[in-house]
């Protein structure tokens, strides 16, 4: 009940809205809240038609996520929260580049150890998107196997002192960045 409530007042802010409906997607709240109610839509129908199913539980999640940032739009209008909300904003607006930056680094170093550990990974049949996307999963959302026998590793001592280098260089970039 609570989407269709919704969907009906950005439907009404977006018609009466004086400048236009270039202006009403030009807002960056307006956009998010649009992207959660047809998130929150889609998983409301796709759930009726196939329960639990892996895009589902997607949505769902992108749905759930989207509605809490959205809380921050409405905790700006609390007086004692609204300091703390425009900081956060704030931060992250002049964090963007250096996490860009962070996330090239986190993704070449990936794509180092891949290519140096699975060599056999990057044959021709496999597509570069293909290629690009796996990486891009190892690299976020894999985790550290401390049960793997790292002794017959032939490039373990080469392994550890670039993983070392990594992890001295990555948080002195960080608090250089936040210092500058």
């Amino acid at each position: 009940i609570g989407w269709i409530y919704f969907t009906y007042l950005e439907a009404r802010q977006a018609i009466h809205e004086n400048r236009g409906f270039s202006q009403y997607f030009g807002l960056s709240w307006n956009l998010q809240q649009l992207i959660g109610l047809s998130c929150t839509i889609l998983f409301v129908i796709m759930e009726l038609v196939r329960p639990m199913g892996d895009e589902v539980i997607v949505f769902g999640a992108l749905s759930q996520l989207l509605g809490w940032v959205n809380l921050l739009y409405y905790t700006r209008g609390i007086e004692e929260v609204a300091w703390v909300v425009y900081a956060l904003l704030r931060v992250i607006r002049s964090m963007t580049k250096f996490l860009s930056i962070l996330l090239l680094v986190v993704f070449a170093c990936t794509l180092f150890f891949w290519s140096m550990e699975l060599p056999n990974e990057f044959d021709k049949v496999r597509r570069f998107d293909k290629v690009l996307l796996d990486t891009f999963f190892t690299s976020f959302f894999s985790d550290f196997d401390h049960d793997t026998d790292l002794s017959d590793d032939r490039f373990k001592t080469f392994a550890l002192l670039f993983n070392l280098v990594v992890l001295l260089l990555i948080p002195l970039i960080c608090l250089n960045a936040m210092i500058a």
